[in-house]
């Protein structure tokens, strides 16, 4: 007689076989999961390191670029295979008011790494001149707490201690050599590009919450100040700020690396930024306005004679340039009103009153200041030029850079 089989034992091995295909499906689907995890992981890894390569080609490739800097044409991109790699770096150089700005792009396959640096000129030859007046033929007055550090070149080769606006005792300090100015003001070699009219200006419409942020490896963004309010208005990188009138700048607006063009500007008190400013015909700051390095104020106009009067407790790291080529006789007139500094360089073709302090050096036609009751020519009072304070890595301005430079970053953006 056959034994007879429970039918529950039945049902537990047709269980545990349902159970064993499930156990096997989560291992499989757990081992699948672990062979995509290291596969992608490999994939990660290998971006990881072509990325890597990238940045390391593209730093070489920036660095081979600033020495090579002078023999690249503007806007006209250049290749090189530094390691003979198959990795390929593409450097472009624009000019950015006084600045330059090289781009590079390292490509492989569909990666690519980009980068941007503002570079400037540094001249290869130690100046140590921290004043220039022209020769003609009336010595220089310094009078009050007048401080002078660093070599100058004056009319006559000598200054004179002068009581002026009733001071009745001076603490007069020069540290320096003292020789004598030529008959003119060393003559500069500055381009600068000023006519943006070929560019279709950008449609103001589409900024969003009032930024705008343009790198420097797009093309350049055209705004006209003209066409609506600026105030409250955020502009960044490789942006150009124009009217044919008068642009104001006041506190709401922010500006970096901005150039800004116009017949006249006005930046009102309280303005900070980093901007570059070409105007025609005057330039005007009032109070407490910071302009950041590397800021510079221009004039551009070589055909009438300009201002620009920089306002009390006001700061800007960069520099002044105001130039004659023509064989006009223009006289501009440029005024640092007291307790505002300027760290940099100031050229001025014309006539200068400083009341206040520059850190770096400055090259004037003469002097000249002005009271509630007199008129003074070629006078200093009260001023500070600290050529020694200027730090070392500090890039001027390219008033007299030649052939003998270099290139230095200033920035990366």
């Amino acid at each position: 007689m056959k034994p007879t089989i429970p039918k529950i034992r039945l049902l537990l091995n047709a269980s545990s076989l349902s159970h064993a295909i499930f156990i096997c499906l989560v291992i499989s689907v757990f081992c699948g999961s672990l062979v995509l995890i290291f596969h992608f992981k490999n994939i990660f890894i290998q971006h990881i390191d072509i990325n890597n390569n990238l940045l390391s080609n593209n730093n070489s490739a920036i660095n081979y670029f600033l020495k090579t800097s002078k023999e690249l044409n503007f806007e006209e991109p250049e290749s090189i295979d530094l390691f003979d790699d198959g990795i390929y770096s593409t450097a472009i150089k624009k000019q950015w008011g006084f600045y330059e700005v090289l781009t590079c792009k390292t490509s492989f396959k569909k990666d690519t790494i980009t980068s941007s640096l503002l570079i400037g000129k540094s001249n290869s030859r130690k100046n140590n001149t921290a004043l220039y007046s022209t020769n003609y033929g009336k010595p220089l007055k310094l009078s009050g707490k007048t401080q002078i550090y660093g070599n100058l070149e004056l009319p006559l080769g000598k200054y004179e201690e002068g009581y002026i606006n009733g001071v009745t005792g001076n603490k007069v300090l020069v540290s320096g050599i003292t020789s004598s100015s030529n008959q003119s003001l060393p003559k500069i070699d500055v381009k600068l590009e000023t006519d943006f009219s070929f560019i279709k200006p950008f449609n103001v419409n589409l900024i969003e919450n009032r930024v705008l942020v343009n790198e420097f490896d797009k093309p350049l963004l055209l705004i006209n100040a003209n066409d609506f309010d600026i105030s409250n208005l955020i502009l960044k990188g490789h942006i150009v700020l124009f009217s044919n009138t008068t642009i104001k700048l006041d506190s709401s607006i922010g500006l970096e690396d901005v150039l800004v063009v116009a017949p006249n500007v006005l930046i009102k008190k309280g303005f900070v930024g980093t901007v570059q400013i070409l105007a025609k015909n005057e330039i005007l700051l009032e109070d407490n306005v910071w302009l950041k390095y590397p800021s510079s104020l221009t004039l551009t106009n070589k055909d009438i004679s300009g201002s620009i009067l920089i306002g009390e407790h006001c700061k800007i790291a960069g520099g002044i340039l105001m130039d004659n080529i023509s064989n006009l006789k223009i006289e501009h007139q440029l005024v640092i009103n007291e307790n505002s500094l300027i760290i940099g360089n100031v050229y001025c073709s014309g006539k200068t009153q400083l009341e206040g302090e520059i850190i770096g050096r400055i090259y004037t036609d003469k002097f000249f200041l002005k009271t509630e009751t007199l008129d003074y020519e070629n006078v200093l009072l009260n001023a500070s030029i600290n050529l020694d304070s200027l730090p070392k890595q500090f890039v001027e301005l390219p008033f007299f850079n030649k052939k003998n430079y270099s290139y230095e970053v200033i920035k990366s953006f």
